[in-house]
C-alpha cells in the first residue's frame, strides 16, 4: 500500500494495496488487505476481519472490528458497530452502539450506550438516541413512545403525550397471473 500510517503491534499488518488508512493501535486495521481511506484508532479497531472497507472512521477498542467490506460508516466507543460485515453509512456512537447490527443494516444512527446495541438490528433507516433506544425491535410489534420535556433547571414536563408506533411485518409477495383466450 501506498500513503499509509500504522503505529502499533499488527497496526495495517495484513495490507497489501491498501492506501491513505490510518492505523493506531495493536492490531487496528490489522487484518486489511485492500481497503483505503479508513482510519482505525484503537486496539482492534477494524482489525478483526477488515479486508476491502473504505471511508469508515472507527475509534474506540474492538469498534467495527467484524467489518469486511462496509463503506462510509463512523463508529466511536468501545464494541461501537462491533458485528458489522458489509454494513454502510452508519454512524454509531456510544459502548456498543449497534453493536448486533445484521448485515442489512444500513443508513442507521446510534448515539448512546447500547443504543440499537443489545439485538439484531436489521431495518435500515433507523434512529436511536438514548441508553438502550430502539433496543431489540421487533418486526409487527407496538411500541409506545413517550415525549418528555427538560428545562434548564432538569424539571421534567408533565401529562406528556404518547404515540403508538407498529413496526411492519415481514411482506409476501403474491404473482397474479391471468390468461385471456
Amino acid at each position: 500500500g501506498a500513503c499509509n500510517v500504522a503505529l502499533g503491534t499488527n497496526a495495517l499488518g495484513a495490507s497489501t494495496t491498501g492506501c491513505l488508512n490510518i492505523a493506531i493501535g495493536s492490531t487496528a486495521l490489522g487484518s486489511s488487505t485492500t481497503g483505503k481511506t479508513n482510519i482505525a484508532i484503537g486496539t482492534t479497531a477494524m482489525g478483526g476481519a477488515d479486508t476491502t472497507g473504505a471511508s469508515n472512521i472507527a475509534i474506540g477498542k474492538n469498534t467495527m472490528d467484524a467489518l469486511t467490506s462496509g463503506a462510509c460508516n463512523i463508529a466511536l466507543g468501545i464494541n461501537a458497530l462491533g458485528a458489522a460485515t458489509d454494513n454502510n453509512d452508519n454512524i454509531a456512537i456510544g459502548r456498543s452502539a449497534l453493536a448486533l447490527s445484521a448485515d442489512d443494516a444500513d443508513q442507521n444512527i446510534a448515539i448512546g450506550s447500547n443504543t440499537m446495541g443489545g439485538a439484531d438490528v436489521s431495518g435500515a433507516a433507523n434512529v436511536g438516541i438514548g441508553q438502550n433506544a430502539i433496543d431489540a425491535l421487533t418486526s409487527g410489534t407496538s411500541y409506545t413512545l413517550e415525549i418528555v420535556a427538560y428545562d434548564d433547571n432538569g424539571n421534567l414536563s408533565t401529562d406528556n403525550p404518547t404515540i403508538v408506533v407498529t413496526t411492519t411485518s415481514a411482506t409476501t409477495t403474491t404473482t397474479t397471473t391471468t390468461t385471456t383466450t
